[in-house]
């Protein structure tokens, strides 16, 4: 509209500009008409106004002007019409971006879902794939063939990588293929196996027979020794917190201390009836040993001298235990008492009523000491007797009959009345741990404090219970077995447990109570229970007398699995070989 407008400006000051003509209105009005009719609108416009400014021979009926006017019209609409097409080219160009985009945008959507698809079908199928491999390395390990159930079973969880569904079971397969390759019998017994302990070292083992027998193995040499004969009395063990001490005591009163290489550094022969307890202090320099006597006696490790006499209690002295410092210690009696002692034998405290009975003790990291009442009474008090709780555990006086705090923790477990509680260390009930039968045994975690309880109902679905240490429960386990629990032991990284049923049967399980492996015992119910222990590492597992009075050990099947791990290459020959031979899809080129 600018440019006509400058036109009209232009044309009406043509006068002021152009000569006159005469004789010129008809040539240039049929030049204007010529024009407009080609749609020239502008030049015909031109040619319009110059006959009007120009000529002298214009008539004055002229129609110039409506020219002129059907002139700037047909523009205007062509214009419009013109820029009506180029708005609509533009939505369409832009519809069609829109839907070029939109249609981009679907197909790569189509492909990541189709790739998806892709993934979930080769992810199913490797699962699939990977537990046909388990059940063939289940067979084939039952046909004897335990070099390749244990490679079936290794690349089955291979395959499946962290598939959770599958990796229980594949687990379980390869355990047991562990097992069956390299569990070694390693000693027979001449009678049942009563204990075992690991020296720290974890190549020997003491272990003490129920014809009172000790004896210690070296495990790498297969060397024996025996330390002590068998007596009709009762005997018993202990060893140092670093497994480096051990401590045997025989029924006429002695005690021997050996090293861990199995050789006798002194007898300890002051007490004038049989031993019944002792303890190593923390820093391994002081023993005592607490006697059928009613006395206890602390022993220099070094030398083996009688330093101090710990003489007051008028009964059987069942209990000892050095404080966290090793700067007192703690006796519990049969007469009802338990008392603290300092290091040359002085008397620094009295604990308990002296008429009731107590049946356990302990002592916190920090020095308080919990005793359980046979009144049902749980006390707390300081090494000087100085009483810093007293509460009764259970409804109808059932007795306290065990006590225990939580490494480096502010809670202590009790026990009354077959159910299991959280207190403080400072006596105040956390919380009761319900249980819909009575609790038979517990177990502490030494690696972060969460425990275990199980109970042996046949009303109770859940055999084994998992708790952290404020008593919230974690894990309901249930035993495939209704054999009764004779222990359960936590692996030394609190993620593993070992459980020994009283048929002999012993599972090792994951802390989610998936079994991996087991070594079957006899189904006979018995008051024997064989022991199992992980090694101070947990890289072994060494059981018991599950089938005959042997002892076997095992290696973890984790630690195989860790092994083999870090040497396998998917390309090697022998893996293609396995591949090959057991037509195992989805196996990486």
């Amino acid at each position: 509209m600018k440019i006509i407008a400058f036109a009209f400006f232009c044309l009406l000051a043509a006068p002021s500009i152009l000569p006159a003509q005469t004789g010129c209105y008809g040539k240039i009005r049929e030049d204007g008409e010529r024009l407009l009719r080609q749609k020239k609108y502008g030049e015909a416009i031109n040619q319009f106004w110059t006959a009007l400014a120009t000529c002298t021979d214009v008539p004055k009926n002229h129609d110039l002007d409506k020219l002129i006017q059907s002139a700037q019209a047909s523009w205007v609409g062509e214009l419009q019409t013109s820029a009506e097409r180029e708005k609509q080219a533009a939505e369409s160009e832009r519809i069609a971006r829109q839907q070029a985009e939109t249609a981009e945008q679907a197909a790569k959507s189509s492909q990541q879902i189709a790739e998806q698809k892709e993934r979930e079908a080769i992810t199913e199928g490797r699962r699939a794939e990977s537990l046909r491999l388990s059940l063939l390395a289940d067979n084939l390990r039952q046909k004897g063939q335990l070099s390749d159930a244990l490679w079936v079973a290794f690349l089955s969880r291979q395959l499946a990588g962290i598939n959770e569904q599958a990796l229980p079971a594949l687990m379980r397969s390869f355990a047991e293929a562990v097992r069956d390759s390299f569990s070694v019998t390693f000693f027979d017994a001449p009678t049942h196996i009563r204990s075992l302990r690991f020296f720290q070292d974890g190549k020997k083992v003491v272990l003490q027979l129920e014809d009172e027998s000790v004896w210690m193995l070296d495990i790498d040499q297969r060397k024996q020794t025996k330390l002590l004969e068998s007596d009709e009395r009762q005997t018993g063990l202990i060893t140092s917190d670093s497994g480096k001490l051990l401590l045997t005591w025989r029924a006429d009163g002695s005690a021997q201390l050996w090293d861990e290489a199995g050789k006798l550094k002194v007898t300890l022969a002051q007490h004038t009836e049989p031993i019944r307890t002792a303890a190593f202090s923390y820093d391994e320099k002081w023993v005592v040993t607490g006697s059928r006597d009613n006395t206890a006696r602390l022993w220099r490790i070094s030398d083996g001298v009688q330093t101090a006499l710990l003489a007051g209690h008028t009964g059987n002295v069942y209990e000892v235990l050095f404080s966290p410092d090793n700067q007192w210690i703690l006796t519990r009696s049969s007469d009802g008492s338990a008392m603290t002692w300092d290091l040359n034998g002085n008397k620094i405290g009295v604990l308990g009523q002296g008429h009731i009975y107590l049946h356990d003790c302990a002592v916190s990291s920090t020095g308080e000491i919990a005793l359980g009442a046979a009144s049902g009474e749980l006390l707390i008090s300081d090494e000087k007797g100085v009483a810093k709780a007293s509460e009764q555990a259970q409804k109808g006086n059932a007795p306290v009959t065990a006590v225990s705090f939580l490494s480096g923790s502010e809670h202590l477990l009790v026990t009354s009345g077959g159910m299991v509680s959280v207190y403080s260390r400072n006596g105040q009930l956390l919380t009761a741990l319900p249980h819909p039968a009575p609790v038979s045994g517990w177990a502490i975690s030494a690696k972060n404090n969460r425990f275990l309880t199980w109970t042996n109902s046949l009303n109770d679905p859940y055999s084994v219970r998992i708790w952290d240490e404020k008593g919230a429960l974690q894990r309901n386990i249930s035993l495939p077995q209704k054999a009764l629990v004779g222990q359960i032991r936590w692996s030394p990284d609190g993620l593993f447990l070992l459980a020994t049923l009283r048929d002999r049967t012993v599972y090792l399980m994951d802390a989610e109570g998936n079994i991996l492996t087991e070594w079957l015992g006899n189904s006979t119910e018995s008051a024997y229970v064989p022991p199992a222990i992980f090694s101070p590492d947990g890289e072994q597992i060494l059981t018991a007398g599950t089938t005959r009075i042997a002892l076997s050990r095992s290696p973890h099947p984790e630690r195989i699995f860790r092994r083999m791990q870090n040497e396998f290459n998917p390309g090697a020959a022998f893996v293609r070989g396995i591949v090959n031979r057991f037509s195992i899809r989805f196996f990486p080129n």
